[in-house]
């Protein structure tokens, strides 16, 4: 039968001893279609596009004899190559190298000369997918009982599942590659080479591809690992030359009892990666091919190197255990593998490294100019096994050495001066531990927010918009120059780093006086706030906060306020993980209801804004009281008289002049004198203090 144009074969099978197309014609055999010859061996000489489907396969059957299929196979369907009788069946001879599609050798109840269903080189494709369900019965006519039909050839196989045969006598020295379709059910079985006295001409077999192939097939010549992970299932695989590691993995399968170890080849810079699948095996014969490769050991099972091994890359423990002999060779570990304390005389031991190191506590020194940094360590790395490292805005500090003692590694008054941390922003904290050069482990991200001084006053007492670094006030703030003073009514100060983070402190480490505050006024939008309440004659500090379903203003216990006459420095501690905040005041923490923690008012994840609120003026006092006579101020610094004292420190930032003789005076301008201590400090008026 000749076809002269294209032609569609919808259903059932064309029998002809003559099966011949035209130059340029192409057979569509769609759901069912095929040929087979009537009673004479014949070449099939037909391209063909496959459109059969899985539950109606295309076919391609031998009735009588070993007919050839000279064809070239395209298109993405299903096609069987089907054997009718004994001694008889389908051999592809074309190229099928654009086929897609899948090729079914279908199981069958075999007789001892029957299915001899096969390819040669050529009829392979890496982008089809060959099911090889009934090949396989050794007989003397051993042709027939392969599914390889070539010699010296090369196959390449997408996907397979099932038995791949080939005679050593006949079919020999190919090399297969197997697993371009990265499929993870690949499953080779059978012999790749018939007899063992003719080993040597066996295929070379290549697992590529990046799926796991299961692998229970005997008496390759060579095995290459190229890619992906072969599964080795077999008792002995029976590999007469070589098992290469070129980048790929071998899992030995618990069925696989064998050791392989003097077949193994290393390649120089290609990843050796082996898994014991959770059994305890031993190696007898050294492995490593005296080469740089990179060895890593995966699975459950204790892994026993009982040779030194001769491989120069690093090794890697994923899982289990590796246990390797004692002896005159260097073993470089990968960052994620330690070294412990061995179990087994005679042998060193190595596992996964575990290390875990806590988000760090941070106590900054004065000034910000030292840092303590300290943190959990969990590690099996042993004493010295680690090396830290402290990160700050992402940056290691050079010099900073960390010590441990008791499971924490400690960063003890480290000098940050040289990192101009801005006071106003938020930085980074964390500690890493590296080992053999490599980082294993980082701790989690401590977040600080600089709030120190918040950018009220400047060392020229400039109180506008430009006055604070990292911030700006929401208006400019009335500023007198000549009594120093700056009206603070109504103004805001925003961050221009918020920091969002588990916890956040803002410090107001300048003195403020407390006077009442119109609570009625307030913002009752923040988040948390200090106020004054209560009256002249008995005065409380009060807290904005939440009370079971009610926001408002709360009397807080702890500490007493004296108007006007006595300085406090306030902090306030945001806790987002509990969402709550705390305030202390000169130290001494408020309550509210008995806890000191209270919840916020409003729920947020940073602090944004710093407002501050009430009548007057507003200066950064940070002085320190000195002994002496007539006046002296906050540096030790003495004056005749008091007046000459406040007129020289009138533009200096945290003046405190104390009075060492003579008669106390109130008249100075924008300063408030205390009779009991004999100072004078810069005077602020009016107090309600909200963060956002």
């Amino acid at each position: 039968m000749q076809f002269n144009g294209n032609t569609t074969l919808s259903g059932g099978l064309i029998v002809s001893d003559v099966i011949t197309a035209a130059d340029g014609v192409v057979v569509t055999l769609g759901e069912g279609g095929g040929f087979m010859e009537s009673s004479a061996e014949i070449t099939i000489a037909v391209n063909i596009e496959v459109a059969g489907t899985q539950a109606a396969p295309s076919v391609l059957r031998g009735y009588s004899h070993i007919n050839t299929y000279s064809g070239n196979l395209t298109g993405s369907g299903w096609i069987e190559l089907q054997a009718h009788n004994d001694l008889c069946g389908i051999k592809m001879t074309g190229d099928n190298s654009a086929f897609s599609g899948t090729v079914v050798v279908p199981a069958a109840e075999l007789s001892a000369n029957r299915t001899a269903c096969g390819i040669t080189p050529s009829a392979s494709s890496a982008n089809a997918t060959f099911i090889i369900n009934g090949a396989g019965k050794w007989n003397e006519n051993k042709e027939r009982s392969s599914f390889l039909k070539g010699s010296n050839g090369t196959y390449y196989f997408g996907s397979i599942v099932g038995t791949l045969l080939a005679d050593s006598t006949q079919q020999r020295n190919n090399t297969v590659y197997v697993g371009y379709l990265d499929s993870n059910s690949d499953a080779v079985a059978g012999h790749l080479a018939y007899e063992t006295a003719n080993h040597d001409r066996g295929q070379t077999f290549h697992k590529v591809g990046t799926g796991t192939m299961t692998y229970t097939a005997t008496r390759a010549y060579n095995i290459y690992l190229d890619e992906g992970t072969l599964n080795m299932a077999v008792a002995d695989p029976l590999v007469y030359s070589s098992i290469v590691f070129n980048g790929g993995a071998l899992k030995l399968a618990e069925a696989c009892t064998a050791d392989l170890s003097s077949q193994f080849v290393f390649v120089a810079d290609k990843a050796a990666t082996i898994d014991d699948d959770g059994v305890p095996r031993t190696f007898a014969t050294a492995i490593g091919s005296s080469v740089a490769a990179n060895f890593t050991k995966k699975g459950a099972g204790a892994l026993t190197l009982a040779a030194p091994p001769t491989y120069t890359g690093t090794t890697k423990v994923e899982d289990g255990v590796l246990y390797v002999i004692n002896g005159d060779y260097t073993l470089t570990l990968d960052s994620s593998t330690a070294e412990v304390t061995t179990d087994k005389d005679g042998y060193r031991k190595f596992v996964p490294a575990s290390v875990a190191i806590s988000a760090p506590t941070v106590v900054w020194g004065d000034d910000f100019a030292k840092v303590t940094v300290s943190a959990e360590v969990t590690s099996n790395y042993g004493e010295g096994g680690l090396t830290y490292n402290l990160k700050i805005g992402g940056n290691v500090v050079d010099g900073a050495v960390g010590t441990v003692n008791n499971g924490v590694v400690t960063f003890s008054d480290v000098n940050v001066s040289g990192l101009n941390l801005s006071r106003y922003g938020d930085v980074s904290v964390e500690v890493t531990a590296s080992a053999g050069g490599s980082q294993a482990a980082t701790s989690g991200l401590k977040n600080v927010m600089f709030a120190d001084t918040i950018g009220w006053v400047n060392e020229n007492y400039e109180t506008t918009t430009t006055a604070a670094a990292g911030g700006a006030w929401q208006t400019d703030v009335t500023y007198d120059a000549t009594t120093h003073k700056a009206a603070v009514v109504d103004n805001r100060f925003s961050a221009t780093n918020c920091t969002t983070g588990d916890v956040v402190t803002v410090t107001i480490d300048d003195v403020v006086y407390a006077t009442l505050s119109n609570l009625s006024d307030s913002d009752m939008d923040a988040q948390g706030a200090i106020a004054v309440g209560g009256t002249e004659e008995a005065p409380k500090f009060v807290l904005l906060t939440k009370q079971g379903d009610t926001v408002g203003w709360y009397e807080a216990a702890g500490v007493t306020p004296v108007l006007e006459n006595e300085a406090y420095d306030i902090v306030m501690t945001f806790d987002y993980n509990s969402n709550t905040y705390t305030v202390t005041v000169n130290g001494t923490p408020l309550t509210v209801g008995g806890a000191a923690a209270v919840p916020l008012a409003k729920a947020q994840t940073s602090v944004k804004d710093i407002d501050f609120l009430g009548a007057g003026s507003l200066a950064a006092v940070n002085g320190v009281q000195y002994e002496g006579k007539m006046a002296i101020d906050q540096n030790g610094r003495k004056y005749a008289t008091v007046a000459e004292a406040l007129e020289a420190n009138a533009s200096v930032k945290g003046a405190v002049i104390k009075l060492l003789h003579g008669s106390a005076t109130t008249s100075a301008e924008g300063w408030n004198f205390d009779s009991d201590t004999k100072t004078f400090v810069k005077k602020v008026i009016g107090l309600i203090f909200l963060a956002f």
